[in-house]
C-alpha cells in the first residue's frame, strides 16, 4: 500500500486525477459509513452490529429470514402467472410489438422462428383470496395461498439466467450492487455477536459439482462495507473454512496471533484511513468469535 498524500514528485496530471478519484471514493464511503454507529460505541444494545437508528420501523414478528433461490426453476407462466390469452397465439410468431427488435439471446442466434407457447398445465383460483395457481404441479401450495404472499408486480427485460439472477439478488443486471441480504444485514443488524447476520448455503450435487450456477456477486455487499458480505457455508467438507485450529495450534496461540495482526492492521488503518482495513479487523474478530462459540 502507498500513502494517499500527494507528494511533489507525484504532482502530474495523471497523478492528480488518480488521487482525486481515490479521495472522492473515500469521501463517499465516509458519508455512507457515518450512518452506522461504531461497533465499540454500541453500549446501549451490547451488539457489535446493531440496527441503524430508527430501524426496524415496527416490532418484527419474524426472528429469521430464509431466502430460497432456485436458479432454473419452473417459469412464472407455469406456476403463478396465469396467461390464458397465450393459448390464442399458440405456435404463432412472437409479435414485433412485443419483441421490438430485441435480440432475445445469443443461444437463439440461429433460430428462424420465435413461436408462442402457453403453459400446458391447469390453473385454478385457489383459497379465499382467489389467487390463480397451477394446481397440477403446485397442488399443496395452492391450498395455503391465503397464508403466503405471491408477488407478480416485479418484472425485468433480462432473459438469460445470469443477468436475471443478478437482478433478483441486487436490483440491477450490472454486477457490483449490494445484494438484498447485505442490505438487510446493514439496516437491521444482527442479534448475535458470534454469528454473521447473513449466511449463504450453496448446494452440491452428489458427484461434488456445484449444484447451482451462482456467483459470489449474488451475495456481495457491493459498495457497502465488506463486513456485510454473505458468509458462504460450503456444501462439502468443513462448512466454514478455518473454524478449527490447525494441528498443534492452541486457542491461546490463535488469540495472540489475532491480537498481533489486529495491532498491525490498526496501525495501517490510522495511517491510510482506509475503511476496508477496519472491516478486515472486524471480520477477523467475527471469525474468532465463531470459532470460540462453535
Amino acid at each position: 500500500m502507498s500513502s494517499l498524500i500527494l507528494r511533489p514528485d507525484d504532482a502530474t496530471r495523471r497523478g492528480f486525477f488518480a488521487g482525486a478519484g481515490l479521495r472522492a471514493g473515500a469521501i463517499a464511503m465516509g458519508m455512507l459509513g457515518a450512518r452506522r454507529p461504531v461497533a465499540a460505541a454500541s453500549t446501549s444494545t451490547g451488539l457489535v452490529n446493531p440496527p441503524l437508528p430508527g430501524f426496524p420501523h415496527h416490532k418484527p414478528t419474524a426472528k429469521a429470514l430464509i431466502y430460497l433461490h432456485m436458479n432454473g426453476a419452473p417459469s412464472q407462466i407455469d406456476t403463478w402467472d396465469y396467461k390464458p390469452v397465450l393459448k390464442e397465439y399458440f405456435n404463432k410468431d412472437l409479435p414485433e410489438s412485443v419483441r421490438r427488435g430485441q435480440r432475445l439471446s445469443t443461444m437463439t442466434s440461429g433460430q428462424q422462428r420465435f413461436p408462442v407457447a402457453p403453459s400446458k398445465f391447469t390453473f385454478k383460483r385457489s383459497g379465499k383470496c382467489g389467487t390463480w395457481a397451477n394446481t397440477d404441479i403446485l397442488p399443496y401450495t395452492a391450498r395455503i395461498v391465503d397464508d403466503i404472499t405471491v408477488i407478480k408486480t416485479v418484472n425485468t427485460n433480462a432473459i438469460n439466467h445470469d443477468p436475471a439472477c443478478t437482478f433478483v439478488m441486487t436490483g440491477s443486471e450490472v454486477p457490483g450492487k449490494a445484494s438484498i441480504g447485505s442490505w438487510l444485514a446493514y439496516g437491521l443488524g444482527s442479534e448475535s455477536n458470534n454469528l454473521p447476520a447473513f449466511v449463504v448455503f450453496t448446494p452440491r450435487f452428489p458427484d461434488g459439482s456445484n449444484g447451482q450456477a451462482l456467483f459470489t456477486r449474488m451475495w456481495s455487499s457491493g459498495f457497502l462495507p465488506s463486513s456485510y458480505n454473505g458468509v458462504a457455508l460450503r456444501g462439502s467438507g468443513d462448512p466454514v473454512l478455518y473454524l478449527r485450529n490447525p494441528e498443534g495450534v492452541e486457542p491461546t496461540d490463535r488469540r495472540a496471533m489475532l491480537d498481533t495482526l489486529g495491532g498491525l492492521n490498526t496501525i495501517a488503518a490510522n495511517r491510510y484511513h482506509d475503511p476496508e482495513i477496519q472491516n478486515r479487523i472486524n471480520q477477523y474478530e467475527m471469525a474468532y468469535r465463531m470459532q470460540a462459540s462453535v
